[in-house]
């Protein structure tokens, strides 16, 4: 078993987000690679040192696929639309430059035809092109992370940058290409036109925007579209919809409150790949439910416990498990 660590800007000594070129790089570097007062490092490396023109780094997961996540921090092609405040981040199976774009290497996911003509999603830091510091969180380990900032588009209002292994279903020999990314999918937006990270696709055929695995379960190919997908009989509806249930809140039969693994499904073929690691959808309203909350699992989820995330743009909420129970292979 494995365990998220949190990290906060809350935190003694914690990174600073803001709209400038470069604070998301130093966020990443703070958390993944050099730790800070509060927290050691977690082990990621850099193969190659960040780059000033533009603002660009990357970082290689320790273990698990042991692929890199690359972000340019100086918003190319933005300046009139959004300047700063937004990144762009990109996964490589390997890297060997950062100066461009979304860098170049293999293994590129998502590709140029797939996501904004160069390969990318988007991570918005602020809704300010200037130094004002923006609040965050973040659920991390040596394979996978899950980035929540608050731009200040609306006060309260998570978007966010994940990336890493997800839990596969692979039943025999190592699912070796099971890393993910998963971000914004509309540059310079401040409404909700262009985040999908707290939506879940019901369609199993029809693509979660902005989510890709590295390859296929069997490990051919190029990067392929996914989507989530979570449990209808514990709370969900139909279609694209907000990570938010409507179960009452508990339950009144049980006293109890109920989540669902996210399912991650490859889009062509319609493949249950596995499950996002230590991410539930709660099947309850978001409105019984504060930011930060904690609660413990029983029957199959006994042992476990949660925090919640509350709310991203379109109204949904995640659950992460924050105990020494996660789920890898």
């Amino acid at each position: 078993m494995a365990q998220f660590s949190y990290f906060s800007s809350a935190d003694s000594g914690s990174p600073v987000l803001n709209g400038n070129s470069g604070s998301l790089i130093s966020l990443l570097d703070a958390v993944l690679v050099n730790g800070y007062p509060l927290h050691p490092s977690l082990g990621w490396t850099k193969p190659i040192a960040n780059s000033t023109t533009p603002h660009a780094g990357c970082w290689k997961q320790p273990s698990g696929s042991g692929f890199v996540l690359y972000v340019n921090d100086s918003a190319p092609n933005l300046t009139a639309a959004g300047g700063t405040r937004e990144a762009w981040a990109t996964g490589w199976e390997t890297i060997s430059n950062i100066t461009i774009n979304v860098g170049t290497g293999s293994g590129q996911f998502p590709l140029p035809s797939q996501m904004l003509t160069s390969g990318h999603v988007m991570v918005r830091k602020s809704n300010t092109n200037d130094a004002v510091a923006r609040q965050w969180v973040m659920f991390a380990d040596d394979r996978t992370f899950y980035l929540f900032t608050l731009p200040n588009d609306t006060a309260g209002w998570y978007t966010g940058l994940f990336f890493g292994d997800i839990y596969s279903l692979k039943a025999s020999g190592a699912d070796n290409y099971k890393c993910m990314i998963h971000g914004r999918y509309s540059e310079a937006s401040s409404t909700v036109t262009g985040d999908s990270v707290d939506m879940y696709q019901n369609t199993n055929n029809v693509t979660q925007i902005a989510f890709y695995v590295a390859r296929t379960g069997g490990g051919g190919g190029n990067s392929v579209a996914a989507n989530k997908c979570v449990e209808l009989g514990r709370g969900g509806g139909s279609g694209n919809n907000a990570m938010a249930g409507v179960l009452q809140t508990p339950n009144s039969t049980d006293n109890s409150l109920y989540v669902s693994p996210i399912y991650v499904i490859e889009s062509s073929g319609v493949i249950n790949r596995g499950r996002m690691r230590g991410m539930y959808h709660l099947c309850h309203a978001i409105a019984g439910f504060t930011d930060g909350q904690t609660f413990s699992g029983g029957n199959e989820y006994a042992g476990k416990t949660f925090q919640v995330v509350n709310r991203g743009y379109n109204g949904g909420q995640w659950v992460i498990e924050i105990s020494n129970t996660l789920e890898t292979n």
